[in-house]
């Protein structure tokens, strides 16, 4: 015979994990459109909570006998989702960081040499300015 208060405590877990979902979902779309890097952590610790909510899920529907296999293979399947959502995240945020590390350093080195250009250019409108003015 099925524990109610354990298909109550489904129920609740699922509708937690919807919850957690959504905060997961809105945190990782608002990184990706901001192009922001600082948000990994609270993402982490969202996607932590929401793997262990599908976990406690998996377990109680485990215990229960509820579902079959198909159920808890979807479940596994969104675990291993979630995870790899995630680790797709972090590979894209540690490319985005070293590509702007290039272009700052490549703007340094091109703002460098536009500056000796600007100072190589100045002199020789200068020397041209006083050869001009010395053959009058």
């Amino acid at each position: 015979m099925a524990d109610p208060t354990a298909a109550a405590n489904l129920a609740d877990l699922q509708a937690e994990y919807n919850r957690k979902k959504a905060i997961y979902d809105d945190l990782v779309d608002n990184a990706l459109a901001n192009n922001d890097a600082s948000k990994i952590s609270a993402i982490m610790a969202a996607k932590q909570a929401m793997s262990e909510a599908l976990s406690k899920v998996l377990d109680i529907t485990v215990k229960l006998g509820k579902g079959g296999d198909d159920q808890q293979d979807e479940l596994i399947r969104r675990i291993m989702e979630i995870q790899r959502d995630y680790n797709g995240l972090l590979v894209a945020t540690d490319k985005l960081q070293t590509l702007r590390m290039i272009h700052q350093t490549m703007d340094v080195q091109n703002g460098v040499g536009l500056k000796m250009f600007g100072v190589l250019f100045a002199v020789t409108s200068l020397a041209l300015i006083a050869v001009a003015i010395r053959t009058r």
